[in-house]
Parts: structure tokens; C-alpha cells; sequence
């Protein structure tokens, strides 16, 4: 029987077949472990790349997301990391405010008064901005207020103000307060801040003086949809200022007692409405540097020919 050299079966061939099989499958092998070397080599990278993508958007999250007030890197207040407190030996710091920035100096300084300042007050049926104003920037700036943070990451800032406002004999203190949502970018809208001290001003003038009882063609002052006249309120005009106009007869007084208004001093010359003069006699009260003088005069009202 012939035998085949190449082909022996059988546990007595003495020939380790498992080896001669791996010698014969080496080069196969070889490449199998090339392509397995790549794909590790590929599945790192693609870890290296996701670790590196996931650690840019959590930067991004962090430093670039305008929500995130607190660490949002195009914020003013980002760098500035100082604080300031005032001191005072008679506890008298009311109407003094220090702010800082990235660029203070650390250290400790001295305020000395020289002068204390008095809050203004004008008179007159119309009190317009050119002579007497609430200056609405400055009260932002420098006024007092809080803050709050809404789950939504909005932040509105917060103000209470108060000012003594005399209408012909009866005084009132007018307390209202402000709320005005801050931009994305952490600044306050002063649009809508104008807006917003306008609206609660009037409602608060409203509750404190009413109505003047005059109604349509009789009303001379501000007047609501019903064309109803109030005896006080304010308004913007034109160029976002606020300015006063008073229904009926009644002068006007006003005065800063909460919040920094910047109220500006007379100017020299005032005017009064006609329409503010009744038959008889009509006095004016005008202070100049601290001393208040009367000045009466005869006059006829602009109706008086109308009722006769």
C-alpha cells in the first residue's frame, strides 16, 4: 500500500502538527495583528478626541454661557474681584457709595465732607426737565437696590424709592418701587427701567392724591383712557426724561427722600401755566439758597369769562 509522505494521521507520526499549522499561518497572523495594532490605535484616538471635545464644551459651558452670570467670561464683573465697605465714627454713611473694579487698589481711604448736601425742590403747576428733573440714570447707578435669580437664569434687580410731594397744601411721602430685568450680558435696560419707574410712580401718585374731578375738555393735566384728570403725574418725554404735570390749580412740590435722583437745581427763570391761575389772588412759593419767600399777585382764571 502506498503511503503519502506529506500526509501522516495518527498520534505515531511524531510530527508536532499544532506548530508546523502556526509556522504555515504566520504570515495570516502577522497581518491579523497589524489591523488589530490599528484598530486599538484608531479606538484610542476616537477616546482621545471625545475627552477632548467633552472638556471644550464644558469650557464653553462654563465660561461662554451667559447664564452662567457667575463665571460668564464676557461679563464686567468677571475680573472684578474686589470689594468695599464704609465706615463711619457717627454711623452716618447714607447717600455714600463706593464701587469697584478690576483695577482698584487694595487699601484703606478717607472721605472727608465738606459740604452736606440738600435734596432740591421746585414749585410750579408744570415741572418740565429743562428746570427740574429726576435724573433716571444716575438713580440706576447710584441708588441702592437688590438683586434676585430666577431658575430661567434671568436676574432682576430691584429698587425702592420715596419722595415727599406736596400738592397745594396736602403732603404726602410717595414710596414705590422698581423692578427691571438685567440684558444677557448683566447690564441694566434703562428703556425699560425709564419705563418701569414711570408706571409705578403713577400708580403710587395716584393712590396718594386721586383724582381732580375734572373730566374731557375740562382737564388740563395728565388724564388716563377714561379722561380722567389726576391731580399729579409724570411722564417721559421725547428724549426719555421724566417730567411732572400737575392738574387743577394746585402748585407743586417735590422732594428726594429715597434714592439717588440727582435732582437739579432751578433754573433761572420758571414758568407758570396759565391755566394754573385762578381769579383772585394766586401766591407763588420760591426758594433760593435756602430761603423761601411768597409771592402773591392778582389774576383771572382762563374759565372765568366762560362761567359768566
Amino acid at each position: 500500500m502506498a503511503t503519502d509522505p506529506i500526509r501522516l494521521s495518527g498520534l505515531n507520526s511524531g510530527f508536532d502538527t499544532e506548530s508546523i499549522i502556526e509556522a504555515m499561518m504566520s504570515t495570516y497572523q502577522t497581518k491579523i495583528d497589524n489591523q488589530n495594532k490599528k484598530l486599538t490605535k484608531l479606538q484610542w484616538q476616537q477616546e482621545a478626541y471625545q475627552s477632548i471635545t467633552k472638556k471644550m464644551t464644558d469650557f464653553k459651558n462654563k465660561y461662554f454661557d451667559v447664564l452662567n452670570r457667575d463665571t460668564y467670561l464676557m461679563s464686567p464683573n468677571t475680573f472684578n474681584k474686589f470689594s468695599s465697605t464704609i465706615t463711619s465714627p457717627t454711623d452716618k454713611t447714607s447717600g455714600l457709595d463706593v464701587t469697584t473694579t478690576y483695577a482698584s487698589l487694595e487699601g484703606s481711604y478717607k472721605v472727608k465732607t465738606t459740604q452736606l448736601a440738600t435734596a432740591a425742590s421746585l414749585k410750579g403747576a408744570s415741572i418740565k426737565p429743562e428746570s427740574f428733573k429726576l435724573d433716571l440714570g444716575k438713580a440706576a447707578q447710584n441708588s441702592a437696590y437688590t438683586e434676585e435669580t430666577f431658575d430661567d437664569g434671568v436676574t432682576r434687580r430691584n429698587y425702592s424709592f420715596a419722595l415727599d410731594i406736596q400738592v397745594g397744601s396736602v403732603t404726602k411721602t410717595v414710596s414705590f418701587d422698581v423692578s427691571t430685568d438685567l440684558t444677557a450680558e448683566g447690564e441694566l435696560d434703562m428703556d425699560a427701567f425709564r419705563q418701569s419707574t414711570v408706571d409705578s410712580l403713577n400708580t403710587a401718585l395716584q393712590d396718594a392724591f386721586g383724582h381732580t374731578g375734572k373730566n374731557g375738555a375740562g382737564a388740563k393735566g395728565v388724564v388716563d383712557a377714561n379722561g380722567d384728570e389726576w391731580f399729579l403725574q409724570s411722564e417721559l418725554n421725547a428724549n426719555g426724561e421724566l417730567e411732572f404735570k400737575a392738574g387743577g390749580n394746585a402748585a407743586v412740590s417735590v422732594t428726594e427722600k429715597q434714592g439717588v435722583f440727582g435732582l437739579a437745581k432751578s433754573a433761572a427763570k420758571q414758568n407758570i401755566e396759565m391755566g394754573s391761575v385762578v381769579t383772585g389772588t394766586n401766591t407763588v412759593s420760591v426758594t433760593v439758597g435756602g430761603v423761601t419767600k411768597n409771592i402773591s399777585f392778582e389774576g383771572v382764571s382762563s374759565t372765568y369769562y366762560d362761567s359768566v
